[in-house]
């Protein structure tokens, strides 16, 4: 399995990954659906997929722990796969491009490998070997329940609070240019600022 590194700071997280995608698939025809968003259930079901084609890339579930990475990988990329965050989504939009116009004009090589890119470090904090045991709680303390909102993606990924803390951060940006409408196309697709001022507050 031939990969390309994108950080590596996280060169184990890769092989995890394309489990992940690869259990995906399969949970998907198992199914006839995607894993529901934060459904403990429907991770364990996902688990068991990832667990069996592990094998086919060196890997053994017998050696992962409960508190180790490839667990948290698993159950995040389950109880997420549906979320939405928008900079990854710019971030992989500006790739394929890049790559189209280097196979197009033939002057760099593309990309002839498997490439995943991850943001594990946004993400909350989630310890499987403790918060499996309380998960009601966890879910409902990180409100991740969709609103029928268009942040629902979002907060799937991030939670209620961390929504919050986007509404109402205060930002002042100077210039938007190449670098600067990129950055305030993701800052409108995360809400940034856009809390409404409560009555006695500044």
């Amino acid at each position: 399995m031939n990969m390309s590194m994108a950080d590596f700071e996280k060169m184990a997280n890769n092989p995890i990954a394309h489990v992940a995608f690869e259990a995906l698939d399969h949970f998907r025809i198992v199914e006839k659906r995607l894993p529901k968003p934060w459904s403990h259930l429907d991770a364990e079901k996902f688990l068991v997929h990832a667990k069996a084609i592990s094998s086919k890339f060196d890997l053994n579930p017998s050696e992962w722990k409960p508190d180790g990475l490839e667990l948290k990988i698993l159950y995040l990329f389950s109880f997420q796969c549906q979320g939405v965050f928008n900079p990854i989504c710019a971030f992989f939009g500006g790739y394929v491009a890049q790559e189209a116009v280097k196979a197009i004009t033939g002057k760099f090589t593309p990309t002839n490998q498997l490439f995943y890119y991850d943001a594990m470090e946004v993400l909350p904090a989630f310890d499987p070997s403790k918060d499996l045991a309380t998960f009601d709680d966890y879910k409902n303390k990180l409100g991740v329940t969709e609103t029928n909102h268009r942040s629902d993606g979002l907060r799937i990924c991030v939670g209620e609070h961390m929504l919050d803390k986007l509404m109402y951060t205060r930002l002042f940006m100077v210039g938007a240019g190449a670098i600067g409408c990129e950055l305030l196309k993701n800052y409108a697709m995360l809400g940034v600022g856009t809390g409404k001022e409560v009555k006695g507050t500044k």
